[in-house]
């Protein structure tokens, strides 16, 4: 209840007590079930040392209780943790012991959450067509046995890998079909993927200002894994329409993504994003447009690139950073080949 009134410390301390009621009960599945649910909720928050932590000890539980399901089960979110540090090897190894084990047990629905989450890793990695594959099983599966919300998830996935092919058709039916459903289910979370999705698709398009519109829904979604991609989608958008009108969306982008790296500063996605936001207010601001003025700018931009290549460099997160970049060029932005000449 605390989690859903978005009362984390409250519900952080909940958890904790029921840890410490089921270790002096000495029941070890309500450990970790408790570790887990726990570590969710740091990861949720960002807070990845502590979901490392906690997500560990509820694999390190179910696999000394010789429960199968749950180490599958735990085994594929360990590897969600993984992913989102930037340790991708760790991850693909993850994710394919908890496909492997579900598929040994029989659970489907395990099955299909092990083979989207191995899918995003492809994705992350550049290799869109091992991500749409396991993206299109993952779904099946979902379809079979009803779970709505997998469906929205693997659909939105769907939609981004037909995004990066550019095939723009194919992703448009694949985030509608997300949204219709995350919508009727009340999946914020999922309704704001979407709606990012679908105005992506309309920046591609030249239609900034709907784009807007859409973006401006998914960051009144309030959702903490969508919040700092709204806001940086927003900002871009804006700078085509107007450069005045973009400075202040470029900071707020800049104080969403700090806001979460200063929880970890492991989170890559979120390194990347801070870097471009830094670069769009850059080329807002006035001094830009003078070589002296540009070089102070451009160095510490710079090294935020370096630290975000540093945190994590597979193909599939620069080239889309590559993209983001690309929009600020067409719309006008001078100066910007030091930054793309390191990401390429």
């Amino acid at each position: 209840s605390c989690q859903v009134l978005s009362q984390f410390d409250e519900a952080i301390s909940y958890y904790r007590k029921a840890i410490e009621m089921a270790a002096v009960a000495d029941d070890l599945s309500a450990e970790g079930m408790w570790n887990g649910h726990l570590g969710r909720l740091y990861r949720n928050r960002g807070q990845m040392d502590e979901a490392l932590a906690c997500t560990k000890e509820a694999l390190r539980i179910a696999v000394e209780s010789d429960d199968l399901r749950d180490e599958s089960f735990w085994s594929d979110r360990l590897g969600l943790v993984y992913r989102s540090t930037g340790q991708l090897p760790n991850a693909l190894e993850s994710h394919k012991r908890g496909l492997a084990l579900a598929r040994e047990v029989g659970d489907l629905r395990g099955e299909g959450a092990s083979l989207s989450n191995l899918g995003l890793v492809h994705y992350v990695l550049g290799d869109l067509d091992n991500a749409a594959e396991c993206y299109t099983k993952a779904l099946s599966i979902a379809a079979k046995i009803g779970d709505r919300r997998g469906e929205a998830i693997r659909n939105n996935r769907l939609g981004r890998t037909a995004l990066d092919r550019g095939k723009n058709a194919t992703a448009k039916e694949a985030f509608d079909k997300a949204l219709s459903i995350a919508t009727k289910h009340g999946d914020r979370r999922e309704q704001a993927y979407a709606l990012i999705g679908l105005a992506q698709i309309r920046l591609a398009s030249g239609e900034d200002r709907e784009a807007i519109a859409q973006l401006v829904q998914a960051r009144n979604m309030h959702t903490t894994e969508t919040d700092y991609l709204a806001c940086l989608a927003v900002a871009i958008a804006r700078y085509r329409v107007s450069g005045e009108e973009a400075y202040s969306s470029f900071a707020d982008a800049i104080d969403s993504c700090q806001e979460l790296l200063n929880q970890s500063e492991s989170l890559f996605e979120v390194r990347y994003a801070l870097a471009i936001a830094r670069t769009g207010l850059n080329v807002c601001n006035r001094s830009w447009t003078e070589p002296a003025g540009r070089s102070v700018l451009l160095e510490p931009n710079l090294n935020d690139y370096r630290q975000a290549l540093n945190s994590c460099y597979a193909r599939g997160v620069v080239e889309r950073t590559i993209k983001d970049i690309g929009y600020l060029r067409q719309a006008g932005a001078d100066g910007l080949d030091p930054i793309l000449q390191m990401l390429n």
